[in-house]
């Protein structure tokens, strides 16, 4: 991760835009639910005289609950906008200094190396960090956000909740990191990238054989 963001450190500004319009837009998207709590509060509050419902407030949070949703969707937008532009403006960089860089290479190099894994480099593998770039940056703020806002939240509302979802998380985070994080998955990553490599060159040069 480290690397792909130094990678795209020329457009660093654009990233951290995203960073942020992501990040209010995780506080923006639970804006519905405390309006649908407090509305469901009044509501409870007077019933069964379900006359004496001040209609104005409930018609109130209906209309927060409605601000919320679309200020999440034009937040995450402008985000998703703003990381897709550092995305593109990266692979065109990375294309244009591989392209320039290959062609100071001796001939040697290629013959050694292959077509079919220089091929992948430039069509697979540099378009795989516009995924990340591009979608996975927003949507890591995002997932970072989100926890802590909800449980500021239930802890507003009962300390107790917001404890028992901390505990949630945390375990969360602790089963994740013991799955992807450890040497076995980086092992079989890095066979899988070797055996795609492989794949690649062979096919490549049996279509030019032919």
């Amino acid at each position: 991760m480290g690397r792909l963001l130094e990678l795209a450190s020329t457009k660093k500004p654009l990233i951290i835009l995203s960073a942020i319009f992501s990040a209010l837009a995780s506080v923006v998207s639970f804006a519905p639910y405390i309006a649908i709590y407090f509305a469901v509060r009044e509501i409870l509050g007077v019933w069964p005289n379900i006359e004496l419902l001040d209609a104005s407030k409930v018609i109130g949070y209906g209309w927060l609950a409605f601000g919320g949703v679309v200020g999440n969707i034009v937040l995450y937008f402008t985000a998703l906008t703003f990381s897709h532009l550092a995305a593109f403006g990266t692979l065109y960089q990375l294309k244009v200094d591989f392209a320039s860089h290959l062609a100071k290479l001796p001939l040697g190099f290629h013959v050694m190396v292959g077509s079919g894994k220089l091929r992948k480099i430039m069509d697979q593998n540099i378009e795989k960090i516009e995924g990340f770039i591009a979608h996975q940056v927003p949507d890591i703020v995002a997932a970072f956000v989100a926890p802590v806002v909800m449980l500021i939240i239930l802890l507003v509302v009962d300390w107790r909740l917001g404890l028992a979802c901390l505990v949630g998380i945390v375990v969360a985070f602790v089963l994740q990191g013991a799955m992807y994080g450890n040497e076995g998955a980086k092992a079989m990553m890095d066979k899988f990238q070797k055996s795609l490599e492989e794949m690649n060159n062979a096919s490549v040069e049996y279509i030019r054989g032919i």
